[in-house]
C-alpha cells in the first residue's frame, strides 16, 4: 500500500515538474527575451513595487489614461498582499506567481477527484487535461492577470465547500473576489450553481445562499461605490467597467436588455455588429475550443454551464475583440469549470478500463485542440513566437538579448524613465515610469527598434523618435543593439521673482508658489519641458506638477501628479535673461505682494511683477 501512495505521489510530482518546465519555458523565457509589455506585466510590477514601498503606486504607465488611483481601474488586493516577494524575484515576482498559482489549481483539480472516486488514474488525468486547455497557454503568452490568480482558487473553493469545510471555503472564497472586480460577479453564479447541484441537500443550499448574497453585496458596492468614488469623474466620462454597448451602458441597462430582448442576446454570443469581416469567426473558434476541451460535459452537467454564464458574456458581449477569441487572459475561467465537469461526468463510468481509456482519449483531444492553437488561429493579434516553446523561434532574436540587459544598467534606479513597451515591465522597479512616447519629465529614455510600436503605429513612432533623437533636450549615451538610451539635457531650475527672491513650491502650504525665499534648496528647484504642442509645463522637486488653481484664487500650485490642462504655460522672452509666463486662462503669473508674495495667474499685462528670470542648479 504505501508503495502504491509513493508511486502515485512520484506520478503527480512528474506532472507538476512537466507543466512546470512548459509553463517557464513560456512566460519566464519571454520576459528574459523581452517579450513581455507595459500592459499589464509593467504596469502590474510597478504597482508591486509601490506596494512593497508601503506607497500607493502613482499609476505612471497609463498617465493621463486612466483615473490615478489604481484600485479604481482594476480592485486587486491581492498585489498588495504579495509585494513582499518582489524583494525577492524582482520583475519576474508576478509571473512567478501565476505560474505557482496555475500549478495550485491544477493540484486542487487532482485533490478535488482523489478525495471522491476510487478509480485509478482518474485523479491525474484530471489534472492533466486542466493543464492542456488553451486558456493557460493563452494567458502566459501574454504577461501577468489577476484574473489567472483567481480562478485558480476555484477547484479548491468547489472542493471545501462539497466537504462542508466552509472555513476554508471562505478563504478560498476571499481570495478569489479579491483578485479582481469582476471575480464577485463570477462568484454568484458559481454559487448559483452550486445550489442546483445540491437542491437536495438543504444546509449546503443553505451556505451557497449565503455565499452568493456576500458575492453579489460584495460586486454591487465595489462596482457602484468604490470604484467610482476612487476614479472620480473619470469613471463616469469613461465607463470601462460597462463596455459592452451592444446591451447596455450601466449595469440596469444591461439586465433590462437581456430580459426584454433575449433573441437579439442569443444572437450576440455567435455574431458581432461590426462592419468589419477580419472579426468574422473569431466567436466561432472560441465556441469550437470549448467544445473540444470538455464543453459536451456541459450539456450533461447544466449546472456548471451556469457557473460560466458571466464568463460567457464578459467575452462575448463585449466591445472589443480581443475578448471575443481565445487570446490572452480571457479565457482563464473556463480552465478549472470544463475540467471539473467533464471528469465529474466520466467519474460516472463504472469500470476502470473503460474510464481510462475514454479519459485518456478526450483528455488528448484536449491536448491537440490546444496544440492546433498555438501557431494558427482565427482570433487576432496573436503571436506564435511568444507560445510555440517547442521551436527556435520562440528563443531566437534578432539582437543580443544580454547585452540589452547590461545598457539597461545604465539608467540609475531612481531615475524617472519613459520606455518602449517591451522595455518597461524591466524598468518598472521605480517610482515613476512613462511608456514611449509619452516622455512627460523623464529623465531618461529606453527604446528597442524591434517587436512592436505600440501603442502608436510605425508612422507614428518613427516620428516620435526622430523628434527626440534631433531635439537639443536629449543627449544619446547609448546606441547599439538595436537599443538606444537617451539623456535628457537638463539640469534643475530655480526661478527667481523680480524682488529678487527664490520662488518655493511650499509644501506647508498645500504646494503653493511662493517668492520669499532668500536662498534655493529643494523645495526651491523646478523642471522645465517642453510639451509637443509647444507650451512648457514645470513639475516641482517632488514631481508635483504646477498647475493654476480652479478656484477664484487663481493661485499657483505644485500639488498634482496628475497631467491637466490648467499646468500648461505659454513663455515670452523678455530679454536680458527675462521671460513672462502666461498660463492656460490666458492670464500673465504675477507675483501679489499684497498676498504674502503668493504666486497667481491674475494679470492681464506684463510689468514688473510678472517678471522672472532662471538660473541652472
Amino acid at each position: 500500500m504505501k508503495f502504491e501512495e509513493l508511486k502515485q505521489k512520484k506520478l503527480v510530482l512528474s506532472i507538476l515538474f512537466f507543466f512546470a518546465l512548459i509553463y517557464c519555458l513560456i512566460s519566464i523565457v519571454n520576459h528574459y527575451k523581452f517579450r513581455t509589455y507595459a500592459l499589464d506585466l509593467g504596469l502590474y510590477s510597478n504597482l508591486m513595487y509601490d506596494y512593497s514601498h508601503f506607497r500607493m503606486s502613482h499609476y505612471s504607465i497609463v498617465h493621463g489614461f486612466y483615473p490615478h488611483n489604481p484600485l479604481a481601474d482594476h480592485c486587486d488586493l491581492l498585489i498588495p498582499l504579495l509585494s513582499p516577494l518582489y524583494w525577492l524575484f524582482g520583475t519576474y515576482t508576478l509571473l512567478i506567481i501565476q505560474i505557482a498559482a496555475i500549478l495550485f489549481g491544477g493540484y486542487g483539480v487532482y485533490i478535488y477527484f482523489k478525495e471522491r472516486t476510487d478509480k485509478k488514474f482518474l485523479p491525474e488525468l484530471a489534472m492533466i487535461h486542466f493543464f492542456c486547455i488553451w486558456g493557460i497557454y493563452s494567458a502566459l503568452a501574454y504577461d501577468y492577470h489577476s484574473n489567472v490568480v483567481g480562478a485558480m482558487f476555484v477547484p479548491w473553493l468547489l472542493h471545501y465547500f462539497d466537504k462542508r469545510n466552509y472555513r476554508l471555503t471562505a478563504l478560498f472564497f476571499i481570495l478569489l473576489i479579491f483578485s479582481k472586480e469582476n471575480m464577485s460577479l463570477w462568484a454568484v453564479f458559481i454559487f448559483l450553481g452550486l445550489i442546483f447541484l445540491n437542491r437536495k441537500d438543504k444546509s449546503k443550499m443553505k451556505a451557497a445562499f449565503i455565499f452568493l448574497f456576500i458575492s453579489a453585496a460584495y460586486f454591487t458596492f465595489i462596482m457602484e461605490y468604490l470604484m467610482p468614488a476612487l476614479s472620480g469623474d473619470y469613471f463616469n466620462a469613461n465607463n470601462d467597467h460597462y463596455p459592452y454597448p451592444d446591451l447596455g451602458s450601466n449595469f440596469g441597462a444591461i439586465v433590462t436588455t437581456i430580459f426584454t430582448r433575449p433573441l437579439y442576446v442569443i444572437k450576440l454570443l455567435f455574431t458581432h455588429t461590426v462592419n468589419y469581416s477580419g472579426y468574422d469567426g473569431i466567436k466561432k473558434e472560441m465556441h469550437l475550443m470549448v467544445l473540444f476541451s470538455g464543453g459536451y460535459a456541459l450539456l450533461f452537467r447544466p449546472q456548471y454551464l451556469v457557473m460560466l454564464i458571466p464568463i460567457y458574456g464578459q467575452k462575448l458581449f463585449s466591445n472589443s475583440d480581443a475578448k471575443w477569441g481565445i487570446n490572452a487572459q480571457y479565457s482563464i475561467e473556463f480552465v478549472p469549470i470544463l475540467t471539473i465537469a467533464l471528469f465529474t461526468l466520466l467519474m460516472k463510468i463504472k469500470t476502470q478500463e473503460r474510464m481510462l481509456v475514454i479519459s485518456t482519449n478526450l483528455t488528448l483531444l484536449t491536448g491537440f485542440a490546444t496544440f492546433s492553437k498555438l501557431e494558427h488561429r482565427t482570433a487576432l493579434y496573436h503571436s506564435p513566437q511568444n507560445v510555440m516553446f517547442y521551436d527556435d523561434i520562440h528563443y531566437h532574436t534578432d539582437f543580443t538579448v544580454y547585452k540589452v540587459h547590461d545598457a539597461l544598467k545604465l539608467i540609475p534606479p531612481d531615475a524617472i524613465v519613459c520606455a518602449q513597451t517591451q522595455l518597461v515591465p524591466h524598468l518598472s522597479g521605480r517610482p515613476y515610469i512613462y511608456q514611449f512616447p509619452d516622455v512627460y519629465d523623464a529623465d531618461y529614455i529606453a527604446l528597442l527598434d524591434r517587436e512592436t510600436t505600440y501603442p502608436r503605429n510605425r508612422v507614428d513612432y518613427d516620428d516620435a523618435v526622430n523628434s527626440v533623437y534631433h531635439s537639443p533636450d536629449w543627449e544619446v549615451i547609448y546606441q547599439a543593439n538595436y537599443t538606444c538610451i537617451l539623456k535628457r539635457v537638463r539640469n534643475r531650475f530655480c526661478i527667481k521673482a523680480s524682488n529678487g527672491l527664490f520662488v518655493s513650491a511650499d509644501r506647508d502650504l498645500g504646494g503653493a508658489l511662493i517668492a520669499n525665499r532668500t536662498k534655493a534648496f529643494d523645495w526651491e528647484k523646478f523642471r522645465i519641458f517642453k510639451t509637443t504642442e509647444g507650451k512648457y509645463k514645470v513639475s516641482s522637486d517632488n514631481h508635483s506638477n504646477v498647475r493654476v488653481a480652479s478656484d477664484s484664487t487663481e493661485l499657483l500650485l505644485a500639488d498634482t501628479e496628475m497631467f491637466t490642462g490648467c499646468d500648461q504655460f505659454s513663455i515670452e522672452y523678455l530679454g536680458h535673461g527675462k521671460f513672462a509666463a502666461r498660463a492656460y486662462n490666458n492670464k500673465y503669473v504675477s507675483v501679489n505682494h499684497r498676498n504674502n508674495d503668493r504666486i497667481e495667474a491674475t494679470s492681464d499685462t506684463i510689468g514688473i511683477n510678472e517678471t522672472f528670470s532662471l538660473s541652472l542648479y
